[in-house]
């Protein structure tokens, strides 16, 4: 098993030889960092041709065995000291290997935090053929000899396949993820936040329209970005590659504490509340049924994610067409109405005394809430099937639909209700224009929720599991579960903010504490896409947006964050605080350098964590 050494100059490798024919014989890997990026160097013949091309500092030694026809793997292990300063947290992961020749088998266990021993296997074993010699994060590889007690406790045979996140996103499920995270609660609760802060009908269209140009301007950025830069992960990984660790780090830090939770536990009570609104009609329903089933419909998408990648693309496939379903119940009464010249309340629909210009970042932020989505094809990159082709289809085609869809459902909405009603609920829309179906409506926002819920989910567990990669977070959660191929701990680590956030706070007041973040980072992310272009002109991108593009985007995030200062100090201030709050968090723990005694802990707890549930490293690099 590992042992993890007392200094960090001596890390002691352990590695279980099985049955081997021949001579004893040995060879040597070399192993890089990322803080010196240096080059993984070949195996010699032997010691000899080996010391000749690397330090004898950086290199690890493997006897094998000789002669042995034992099959107790306990009589033929042998350990293995690594030799230099090496920081575990500055090395690469790549996943543990099983190195097979007939009935000799290598593997390898390791207490290194995000090691990657690079090598290929010396012609001098006899093995005709090459193969990486992996070592897996710091605690147990997916394929270990039958004898270990560690792979009959995980349940996971050497013959199955390797553990690493699948292409499985074709054009179809991109399109459903873009229109099913984008089509969600936003449309059916922000009309109230767009019309109160805008003043007026006609003002409030404009906001709507505005928003929707926007959007589709920052995912043009974003399709370009997911054509130039190959990793998921979404605005971290745009910010990391282009602006550098720290505003990447931020992001990370605000996204996990404020900005996702705060936006889940929003779409939540849109769920728990319109799924209760046919049984409590025409009274509101209670707040803590609401909450209730709110939570129970968030657990039970976290339930179906850590259960399977598969099974969550066809589910929100699924939501989508509902989703669509309900917008065409909403939009087609009220175009018959207009079509028969009910226009009387769009009257008067530009009232500028209504209009009070430090409230318009407000309405602005009401609108981008609901076409909030574009950007989810970037956070699974590695997992969509021909993303060059792909990214840019599925993007401008669901962003140019779902601007469509929402300017007719808010024409629907005047044209059947007055403001003040619209102000009170949209779902009094249901009342007026369905009141055969004032049951079934509800229940298909709620499945419209269900599946922005399902989509968010999906994603932000890559953006946790992309920093954990790049050595931002515990290395937990950059694991695959053994057998499910999900990146599990990454998705079941927020569900406990989500529950605070859901019994606790107000659905307005959770919006606009997490728009300020939001939007702060997607500017910079957009940002960064000018930079990547200064500072590689040589890099081809199969799609490339006119310049104008993401400078007018950027200006326009940077400005209206600015804006909102004015317009709701206290929310911002919040929210800023978050964001600053990761400034001494990522002096102390991610740029300086954890003490042994609490790395050992760490590193105790992870191995314990990764036993119970059953995860490894990713063994195969899609990036």
């Amino acid at each position: 098993m590992c042992h993890k050494a007392r200094q960090l100059s001596e890390i002691q490798l352990w590695l279980s030889l099985g049955p081997c024919v021949g001579t004893e014989k040995s060879f040597e890997a070399s192993f890089r960092t990322r803080q010196e990026h240096k080059k993984a160097q070949s195996i010699g013949a032997g010691s000899q041709s080996f010391a000749n091309k690397t330090d004898k500092a950086e290199h690890l030694t493997v006897t094998t065995c000789s002669g042995v026809e034992s099959t107790d793997f306990r009589d033929t292990q042998r350990e293995v000291n690594v030799w230099g300063l090496v920081e575990p947290w500055l090395l690469e992961t790549e996943g543990p290997r099983t190195i097979t020749k007939g009935c000799s088998e290598l593997m390898c266990e390791s207490n290194i935090h995000s090691a990657s021993v690079l090598s290929t296997v010396a012609p001098a074993l006899g093995w005709g053929f090459q193969t990486p010699l992996r070592v897996t994060d710091m605690i147990l590889p997916s394929r270990l000899s039958p004898p270990s007690p560690v792979l009959k406790a995980m349940g996971k045979d050497k013959k199955e396949e390797a553990v690493f996140l699948r292409k499985k996103i074709t054009l179809l499920r991109a399109f459903s993820l873009l229109i099913g995270s984008m089509v969600g609660s936003g449309i059916f609760i922000s009309p109230k936040g767009v019309l109160q802060n805008s003043g007026s009908v006609g003002f409030s269209l404009v906001v709507w329209f505005s928003c929707g140009l926007l959007s589709m301007f920052g995912a043009l950025c974003y399709a370009e970005l997911g054509t130039r830069i190959t990793k998921s992960g979404g605005h971290y990984i745009y910010i990391l590659e282009t602006l550098g660790p720290l505003p990447s780090f931020l992001f990370l830090w605000a996204e996990f504490f404020a900005i996702r939770p705060a936006n889940s536990a929003v779409v939540s009570l849109a769920f728990g509340r319109y799924m209760l609104e046919p049984f409590f009609a025409p009274c509101a329903a209670p707040v803590p049924a609401v909450k209730l089933i709110s939570l129970l419909g968030y657990y039970m998408v976290l339930t179906l994610n850590s259960w399977s990648v598969t099974w969550s693309a066809r589910l929100q496939t699924a939501l989508s067409i509902v989703k669509l379903l309900a917008l065409a119940l909403i939009i087609v009464p009220g175009m018959m109405l207009l079509a028969q010249g009910h226009t009387e309340n769009f009257q008067d629909a530009f009232d500028r005394q209504s209009l009070v210009l430090d409230k318009l970042p407000l309405a602005f932020y009401a609108g981008m809430f609901a076409y909030s989505g574009w950007f989810q094809t970037s956070f699974v990159r590695e997992e969509l099937v021909k993303p060059e082709r792909n990214i840019p289809l599925a993007v401008i085609v669901s962003v140019i639909m779902v601007i469509v869809g929402y300017m007719l459902t808010n024409v629907s909405y005047y044209t059947v209700l007055g403001t003040q009603d619209v102000l009170a609920s949209p779902a009094s829309f249901v009342q007026r224009a369905f009141k055969s179906l004032i049951s079934v409506v509800p229940v298909l926002v709620a499945l419209s929720c269900f599946g922005t819920l399902n989509g968010g989910i999906f994603t932000f567990s890559r953006t946790l599991f992309v920093a954990s990669r790049e050595g931002q977070w515990p290395p937990l959660f950059s694991m695959i579960h053994i057998r499910r191929h999900t990146p599990l701990p990454a998705v079941m680590l927020m569900f406990p903010l989500v529950t605070v956030m859901v019994c606790i706070g107000d659905i307005y007041h959770l919006l606009n504490f997490f728009s300020f973040s939001r939007w702060l980072f997607i500017g910079l992310a957009t940002l960064g896409l000018i930079v990547h272009r200064h500072r590689h002109p040589e890099l081809h991108s199969p799609f490339k947006v006119p310049l104008f593009v993401p400078v007018s985007f950027t200006i326009i995030c940077l400005f209206t964050v600015a804006m909102s200062f004015y317009s709701d100090p206290v929310s911002i201030s919040i929210g800023c605080t978050m964001v600053l709050s990761g400034f001494p968090v990522y002096y102390l723990i991610i740029h300086r350098q954890m003490s042994d005694r609490c790395r050992n802990l760490f590193y105790y707890l992870t191995h314990k964590l990764q036993l119970l549930l059953e995860v490894v490293q990713q063994e195969i690099k899609t990036y």
